[in-house]
């Protein structure tokens, strides 16, 4: 089984979005610093200890600590961090930034840098609901998304309750993925 050629849940939804309209500098801009917000963040929760957080980068890590500090009492559990899961049915996977395991529940949560919410987080919510499910863990919250906010704000939550509706949606997007071969396609627009 070559789970390396699984599917990853943002790139089958991405094509029902609207990323492909965003200029490829502000894009590439944007995913370089989501992706090291992500890392200080991931560092802090492992214990790291930041003296020096890039001038650019300290509203969203605020906000972070601002939902961090108010929340963490109701996520006292084991912690995963950038967790791969991966459903050999459907041949999909995902990261999950955040796993909580409590006594009674786990709680996944992902951090969002986007300037807006977007509608394809509910079908982002619902696969990795899935995946947490189809991978052993037990009684699986709705995904929370955290968007953290560059002003340095309490960040804005989201959470998508139709997990049976919006995993549906995400199927039928994941078949249309599979029946036009986006991923051969995409390479082609490149």
């Amino acid at each position: 089984m070559d789970r390396e050629s699984y599917k990853r849940v943002t790139e089958v939804i991405s094509p029902f979005t609207s990323i492909h309209l965003v200029p490829k500098d502000i894009l590439e801009a944007a995913g370089l610093r989501g992706t090291a917000v992500h890392k200080y963040i991931e560092g802090i929760l492992d214990g790291w200890d930041f003296s020096v957080i890039p001038p650019n980068l300290l509203p969203y890590i605020d906000s972070w600590r601002l939902f961090w500090d108010s929340s963490k009492h109701a996520f006292e559990g084991k912690i995963t961090l950038e967790k791969r899961l991966y459903c050999d049915e459907h041949k999909i996977t995902g990261q999950a930034d955040v796993i909580v395991e409590t006594e009674d529940r786990t709680y996944i949560i992902d951090w969002k840098t986007s300037s807006v919410p977007q509608k394809s987080w509910a079908l982002q919510g619902a696969a990795y609901k899935h995946l947490a499910e189809v991978n052993g863990y037990k009684n699986v919250d709705s995904v929370l998304f955290v968007k953290l906010l560059k002003n340095g704000k309490t960040p804005s939550l989201h959470k998508h309750e139709n997990h049976e509706e919006n995993l549906e949606i995400f199927f039928k997007c994941l078949d249309l993925y599979q029946w036009f071969e986006m991923s051969k396609t995409r390479k082609q627009w490149k």
